[in-house]
């Protein structure tokens, strides 16, 4: 739109309305705008426009910008049907040089339909919204009573006490279905060990000689792990090396990770089901796994900690 002493742009995308004033002077005390402050003028068939004072937060479609970020354009109507945009950005702030550019527009076809920038029907962001709040509703639910009931499990541990399985907090967190996939869902990744302690009847730790060992649990269900002494060599068997892999699920009943043994470095390891008595850490870093005998005493700890990269 065009009158005396202003040219309007309307941008379809997102509604951004472009005021530019004719034959005016930018402002001496200047306030900056999403789209800056224009000033434009005519030479000959082509409309000047000079366009500063930005705001910072301001995109500029990825374009990086400091303060003196300010763009010359040049409007002309090279036919009756099209017209050329050619603009400059100056910023020697943050360039070395200006940046140059064109664009062409081309008059829209007789009975071609400009249709508004808008979401329509099918668009999935909210069934997205929707997904991710159910979800995080569930997790709140869940892990909520998880965290208490491994941070009483750390603090026995710290005194010295035995472990108790930790069915009430999760049964009372509702849907084992759901929750069990988000346990899952939490696993995925790959895992160092810290420590691997056996322990005795009397609930006194002993440091195993494993010191390296990597376990990894994948989305599709999978899961292999491996330890080994420091010092271990080809020849000291299998006494004194662990690998297996297979697959893993979750059972929030006996609060456990049971990996299904499918190979084995050592063979008799092969078909087995091993339950691995869990806890997680609130922010998901830290992981104990825990063994127990036919009794259901804790015979073995092992932490771990997950492999940022």
């Amino acid at each position: 739109m065009q009158t005396k002493h202003y040219v309007v742009l309307l941008s379809k995308e997102v509604i951004q309305l472009r005021i530019i004033k004719l034959n005016k002077e930018h402002p001496d005390l200047p306030i900056r705008r999403w789209m800056g402050d224009s000033v434009g003028h005519w030479e000959g068939e082509t409309l000047v426009v000079h366009t500063n004072n930005f705001r910072l937060e301001q995109s500029f479609c990825q374009i990086a910008a400091s303060e003196v970020f300010e763009v010359t354009a040049r409007i002309t109507a090279v036919s009756e049907n099209e017209l050329l945009y050619a603009y400059i950005i100056v910023d020697p702030v943050t360039y070395t040089e200006p940046g140059v550019a064109e664009l062409p527009f081309q008059r829209m076809l007789p009975g071609q339909i400009l249709y508004e920038s808008e979401c329509h029907k099918g668009n999935r962001a909210l069934r997205d919204i929707l997904a991710g709040a159910r979800r995080q509703v569930r997790w709140s639910r869940f892990f909520g009573q998880f965290v208490k009931v491994c941070s009483n499990a750390d603090r026995r541990h710290e005194h010295g006490q035995e472990e108790t399985p930790f069915h009430g907090g999760i049964q009372e967190a509702g849907s084992a279905g759901g929750a069990e996939e988000d346990v899952m869902a939490r696993l995925i990744g790959s895992w160092r060990l810290v420590s691997f302690n056996s322990i005795a009847a009397d609930r006194q730790e002993t440091p195993r000689p494993y010191s390296v060992g990597r376990i990894s649990y994948a989305a599709g269900g999978q899961m292999s792990a491996q330890l080994m002494p420091e010092s271990w060599q080809d020849g000291d068997g299998e006494a004194g090396y662990i690998a297996y892999f297979g697959r893993y699920s979750v059972d929030l009943g006996r609060q456990a990770i049971i990996h299904q043994v499918e190979g084995a470095y050592n063979r008799n390891m092969l078909g087995q089901s091993m339950p691995r008595y869990f806890e997680l850490s609130e922010v998901g870093n830290t992981l104990i796994l825990q063994t127990r005998n036919s009794d259901g005493r804790t015979t073995a700890r092992l932490r771990w900690e997950r492999i940022v990269e």
